[in-house]
């Protein structure tokens, strides 16, 4: 009899992946460490994932999109000034000379 899926599968090899690439960088980080993290199986991150480029691929990807995300949350999707940019990271409005 199969196993079951394992529910949010990718999401939980994502999380574990990015995790031990904050704590210890990509070179040290392993598929099985990764599969350790998340509590699932070797191969079940292989089932997802052909290897470390694979993972990190997605992991640069979801970041872009969590990024967008809070840039049309922050800005809304026509940005309408530099002004309001710069208050967003505590600057001030004035543009140079």
């Amino acid at each position: 009899m199969p196993r079951p899926r394992v529910p949010n599968r990718r999401d939980r090899i994502l999380d574990a992946a990015e995790e031990l690439v904050l704590a210890h960088g990509f070179d040290r980080m392993s598929i099985a460490a990764v599969a350790e993290h998340a509590g699932i199986g070797k191969g079940a991150v292989y089932l997802e994932f052909d290897g470390k480029r694979g993972i990190l691929d997605a992991l640069l990807q979801r970041g872009t999109a969590r990024m967008n995300a809070r840039v049309r949350d922050e800005l809304g999707d026509h940005p309408a000034s530099v002004p309001r940019i710069e208050r967003l990271h505590g600057r001030s409005a004035k543009m140079p000379s």
